[in-house]
């Protein structure tokens, strides 16, 4: 569970958020023996990330300054999500038929291509092809997206973490 979670958004079609996470629980506890450094990602308004990002790391430090810390790792994010508008752009315009996101489902769940439970497999297929929001209807690669993070939601806050931080990995391997 994030221990900060905030968002915002860029522009008509892009938020950002930020999720600070830590192993134990570091920003609750006044820098107790042991502590780990949260770690800062990238999260696009889907759920969906590019892949793990970590662009903040420090570990058993004294001096360790949260909003010094958050500040480099917000730049950091970015100046890395400019790239990824293409990629989201690409996954809009990228039509798909049904039988390729039935076949991209059977990969996912069936296969076990993505690292995410088989029991969540009705509900991506139901948001595949009964979209809750008009803008996912279009049968895309962005739509379909939209399909798995939003079934995603019904896990609990780190499983949803681990399986959409795959998701962008498995459905570029698809695209590539």
């Amino acid at each position: 569970m994030p221990s900060l979670f905030t968002s915002t958004t860029l522009d008509a079609g892009s938020c950002l958020a930020l999720g600070v996470y830590s192993k134990c629980n570091w920003l609750h506890q006044k820098q107790a023996e042991g502590e780990k450094a949260p770690t800062v990602s990238l999260v696009r308004s889907n759920m969906a990330f590019a892949g793990d990002f970590t662009p903040v790391l420090a570990k058993h430090s004294k001096s360790f300054n949260l909003i010094d810390t958050l500040a480099v790792g917000v730049d950091r994010i970015q100046r890395n999500f400019e790239p990824m508008q293409p990629q989201v752009e690409q996954w809009r315009n990228s039509q798909i038929s049904d039988e390729r996101a039935k076949l991209i489902l059977y990969e996912a769940f069936v296969d076990g291509d993505l690292e995410a439970p088989r029991s969540l497999l009705p509900e991506v297929h139901r948001l595949s092809f009964e979209p809750e929001y008009p803008e996912f209807s279009p049968r895309t690669m962005w739509s379909l997206s939209n399909a798995f993070t939003s079934a995603f939601k019904k896990l609990d806050p780190i499983p949803q973490f681990k399986a959409t931080a795959k998701l962008g990995e498995f459905l570029n391997q698809l695209t590539a």
